[in-house]
């Protein structure tokens, strides 16, 4: 690191030591032509011309560039331009046309040899060494444009990722027929040429968006993408072009609430009836695929997601076949759209981010002891998107576990940055350099004991109810390599054989169970699938299905190259099935990370349920039983003829749960009635 400051001040302090040299030099004040035969023959007949540089590492001579300006401009016939060299890389470029010079230098940017070269208008008063080298302009297409940024707004804010925006084509921002959007802008050529951008929608949906630079030279690195490359600063430069890429950018119009400003109000009214046929502009992005249903919450937009259904076959269904799939959901979970269930019902979509938290949580009376896990690949824990969406995860589920894979980011930051979410308790595994890293949060009140961290997993003994069912808990990261991934499973069961407790394993797995689990890219071997199946097997684990997304992995690419994969998931093992037969695992939405969280919702039956109380007739055998109905059943009460009936069951029911406690008539085994037959009786 010291080694790199240094070269950064020797190069600092070699350009300055240049630029004071040259302020010595009296030829910057005089015409940098000299006065020989080849200034004569410029002011001669060839008295149009332009200046240019020819921008690369290495030189390039007059000859050499006369010979490649026939092939950059064929449109001009042979003969009609000429080129002076007057310094390293910088030709003066005559005409004998001023209609050709004007289109040369209109038409711009050219390359030579692939180099791009930088005109400006030139006469003999102009120094050249006073002019700006470092700029040229770019006609900048941009593909597979949002709707919702076709407005010139939203083109300039991406235009100005690039540098200053000149114009833009068309100008109200909307493609025509198949015409794309593409904006002219005035580009340093020291600064890396994006290739495109991540861009956010209203409804926090990413979107890459390509950048096409007409007429980009083709001698440009590929690493870095700098036009005016220099060798030292490539691999620093390489880097920030990685993270550029990474960063996602919302170049949306933001709804201002209140008074609006006048430049505000003209130009609102200044948008005709015709554009708002063609397009909304303020319409979120849906993508447009069969299944998906997104329903803009007005309170709330950047919270909204996109939810994909999908019918999964050869699945074992955790809900019941008679179980409403709502009952099971958080209280302030919004359901948003159906897919198919492989038994033919049902099954709701979850949009865990389109919250109501400002309801409170109703409280649980049901008699179910429920628990919330979430556990999320978040991809480096940095990203300011994924550590907001993880507020938004808390303020909305209040989860009582929560699981982070690939936080790439030591302890002491870690701590720094979860300091917000206020989670008392936290285990950490640090990463090995820039990849993999742990963590582990869970509230005071969870009965959590943590028994190992190694191999990319965090194992526990958790109490999940209060019943005292005590479970171990997998929190994993899968490798990748075969034999890391053999090594892991391997760990696993040796812990299992200390501790047999029924057991859960959640994480991203980075393994695939079916050819459903996997669209685009190449098809999945059956060989590896197999292998996969058989670590199950062999754990007696089982893959539970879930409610959601049916990918939890993708690889932002578009088209053809676009990959989803179902990595995480859920496994539980056959005697945790029997404990907890009414979990449900959710696939939220992908915001920041390119995995999506995923939450496993526990719903264990109490043993202290109530009981419906039925009525026997064997009670009648013993005369207390009408002396405790009588006075209850003909007790006044004011109120509708309804009410009256209610009150009176209501205590009916209450005096004989007393009653029968002390009857030895209630040990014989007779046939039980509902209580609303108790009219029928009292009545006959």
């Amino acid at each position: 690191m010291e080694s790199e400051k240094n070269d950064q001040v020797s190069d600092l302090a070699a350009r300055f030591k240049q630029a004071a040299l040259a302020l010595d030099n009296d030829e910057e004040t005089e015409n940098p032509l000299p006065e020989d035969a080849a200034l004569a023959e410029v002011e001669g007949e060839w008295d149009h011309y332009l200046i240019g540089m020819i921008i690369m590492e290495g030189k390039i001579g007059h000859k050499a560039v006369q010979k490649h300006v026939k092939f950059t401009w064929s449109h001009i016939p042979e003969g009609e331009v000429k080129v002076v060299e007057i310094d390293d890389n910088i030709m003066v470029f005559k005409f004998k046309d001023e209609d050709t010079k004007k289109n040369v230098y209109i038409t711009r940017p050219w390359s030579v040899n692939g180099n791009l070269v930088i005109l400006h208008h030139y006469n003999s008063e102009v120094i050249y060494k006073e002019l700006d080298w470092n700029f040229q302009y770019f006609w900048l297409q941009l593909k597979k444009l949002l709707p919702e940024h076709m407005n010139p707004i939203s083109v300039t804010k991406i235009g100005k990722l690039m540098g200053e925006v000149i114009d833009i084509e068309p100008k109200d921002a909307i493609p025509v027929d198949k015409d794309g959007v593409k904006v002219c802008i005035s580009i340093d050529i020291n600064n890396p040429l994006r290739r495109g951008d991540l861009a956010k929608t209203d409804v926090r949906y990413t979107r890459w968006i390509n950048f096409f630079y007409e007429k980009q030279p083709h001698n440009i690195c590929p690493h870095c993408y700098i036009i005016k490359h220099t060798q030292g600063a490539c691999k620093e430069a390489a880097e920030f072009f990685i993270k550029a890429h990474n960063k996602p950018y919302y170049f949306g119009i933001k709804t201002v609430t209140g008074k609006k400003k006048s430049g505000e109000e003209n130009s609102a009214a200044n948008i005709s009836i015709m554009q708002k046929q063609r397009v909304i502009k303020h319409s979120p992005f849906v993508p447009t695929k069969d299944g998906i249903m997104i329903a803009p919450v007005v309170n709330s937009p950047a919270q909204d997601e996109e939810d994909n259904n999908s019918t999964r076959l050869g699945k074992r269904l955790r809900i019941s076949d008679t179980q409403d799939p709502k009952e099971n959901l958080a209280p302030n979970v919004l359901l948003t759209s159906h897919s198919p269930a492989h038994d033919g019902k049902s099954m709701e979509t979850l949009a865990a981010d389109r919250l109501t938290h400002k309801e409170k949580q109703p409280k649980n009376t049901s008699g179910e002891n429920k628990m919330k896990i979430i556990s999320w690949n978040v991809c480096g824990f940095g990203n300011k998107d994924t550590r907001n969406h993880l507020h938004m995860l808390i303020k909305s589920q209040n989860p009582d576990i929560i699981f982070f894979s690939e936080t790439r980011n030591q302890q002491k930051r870690m701590q720094y940055m979860l300091a917000r979410y206020k989670y008392p308790n936290v285990s950490f595994l640090n990463p090995i350099g820039l990849s993999g890293g742990l963590c582990l949060l869970w509230k005071d009140n969870i009965d959590l004991k943590v028994i190992d961290m190694s191999l990319n997993m965090i194992n526990c003994i958790v109490k999940l109810d209060s019943q005292n069912n005590n479970s171990l808990l997998t929190c994993l990261y899968g490798a990748l390599n075969k034999n890391d991934k053999e090594a892991q499973w391997n760990h696993i069961n040796n812990l299992r054989e200390n501790h047999n407790n029924p057991w859960i394993v959640i994480g991203d797995l980075n393994f695939i169970l079916d050819r459903n689990d996997k669209e685009g890219g190449n098809t999945p071997s059956q060989t590896d699938l197999d292998a996969n199946n058989d670590i199950l097997n062999m754990n007696n684990l089982d893959s539970m299905q879930y409610i959601g997304n049916p990918f939890t992995w993708t690889n932002r690419r578009n088209g053809n190259d676009l990959i989803l994969e179902r990595l995480d998931r859920v496994l539980t093992s056959f005697d945790w099935n029997a404990i907890y037969p009414n979990v449900v695992v959710y696939h939220l939405n992908v915001v920041g990370s390119d995995h999506c969280p995923i939450m496993l919702l526990t719903s264990k039956k109490s043993s202290n349920t109530k009981k419906t109380f039925r009525f026997n007739k064997a009670w009648f055998r013993d005369t207390t039983c009408h002396d405790l109905i009588k006075p209850e059943w003909k007790s006044n009460t004011s109120g509708s003829a309804a009410y009256q009936l209610t009150h009176c069951l209501k205590n009916t029911k209450v005096g004989l749960r007393h009653w029968k406690l002390r009857s030895p008539i209630l040990k014989l085994n007779y046939l039980f009635l509902p209580l609303g037959e108790l009219i029928i009786i009292i009545e006959g």
